[in-house]
């Protein structure tokens, strides 16, 4: 799950609980023994820490809603389907321009294999 965050919405209470968790959260994990001196592995946890207790106070204190990570698709399935069709019958289509006629560069037997039986397929699919 993904949280937003309305921070327009939030009281001033909700802001102050919100502090206040954050404040608790930095004294019970010792964040403020912190010195540069520690190193870079130290400063990766360090953050980490940070982040962690400033989304769950804001989760616990400021409202907030949830929305799916995933992305749905907005195209409906058929029209992927149909659309992917479309392009492979395009690219069938150009195989038989006036310019291959002319070159003598017709579609290989293998070729007109491989189509009849695209087409065969396709059309056992269709609703008729």
């Amino acid at each position: 799950m993904r949280w937003i965050f309305n921070y327009k919405k939030a009281t001033a209470e909700q802001w102050r609980k919100f502090s206040e968790a954050t404040t608790k959260f930095s004294t019970d994990n010792h964040l403020d023994k912190f010195t540069v001196e520690s190193g870079y592995d130290a400063i990766n946890k360090l953050w980490g820490s940070i982040q962690q207790g400033i989304t769950s106070a804001a989760k616990k204190h400021l409202p907030n809603s949830q929305y799916k990570k995933s992305i749905r698709n907005p195209k409906p399935d058929y029209l992927v389907e149909a659309y992917s069709h479309l392009r492979v019958s395009s690219r069938n289509v150009m195989k038989f321009s006036n310019k291959h006629m002319r070159n003598h560069t017709l579609p290989s037997p293998t070729s007109w294999t491989l189509l009849i039986l695209y087409y065969h397929k396709l059309f056992k699919l269709l609703p008729i």
